[in-house]
């Protein structure tokens, strides 16, 4: 693959070699095959997005994520805490913001009922919090919806820190944690 400096300067090709690689990682990870190559198509996802646009946010969620599965099926719960933390502190973005991430990683990681798992997803989970339901960085007209985001997750952390996996009501949150 290209490096940035090589990296195709035309931001139409970029956002599909984006979506390729993205596209790629998933395909791999839900067939269970190929991991070695999706591991690598991340890390390379990571490196060439450019760091200004919107969708920045987005792709370090998601492509942490992805890596932090990937150290899962390979036996590496070490990696996959570290990759849960780092899709965390990604910067957010427009999508994450309003409307939350997927936690389907800190699903997996809790459902091996381990402490250091449920440690790193309740830090993970205060991590999000950061761009999801920061009261700090909320627009006065979001304010309500972001503190009921805050009980939220304060409850799912009481849920995960009595061993438990969160299964939320909301259909919404239901389909975030499966």
């Amino acid at each position: 693959m290209p490096n940035r400096a090589t990296a195709p300067k035309d931001e139409t090709v970029q956002a599909a070699l984006e979506q390729a690689r993205q596209g790629f990682v998933a395909a791999c990870l839900e067939a269970g095959r190929n991991l070695d190559d999706a591991q690598v198509a991340a890390r390379q996802l990571l490196a060439h997005t450019r760091t200004n646009g919107w969708n920045y946010g987005n792709v370090v969620y998601e492509t942490h994520s992805a890596l932090g599965r990937i150290a899962l099926r390979k036996g590496d719960r070490a990696t996959a805490r570290q990759e849960l933390r780092a899709a965390g502190r990604t910067p957010g973005s427009p999508q994450l913001n309003s409307f939350g991430p997927q936690f389907t990683l800190a699903r997996e990681l809790l459902e091996q009922g381990q402490l250091a798992d449920r440690d790193a997803v309740v830090a993970f989970l205060d991590d999000v919090m950061q761009f999801w339901a920061n009261l700090d960085k909320a627009p006065a007209y979001r304010r309500d919806g972001v503190l009921k985001q805050r009980q939220k997750i304060e409850t799912w952390k009481d849920d995960i820190r009595a061993g438990k996996i969160p299964s939320p009501t909301d259909p919404m949150d239901k389909n975030r944690w499966r």
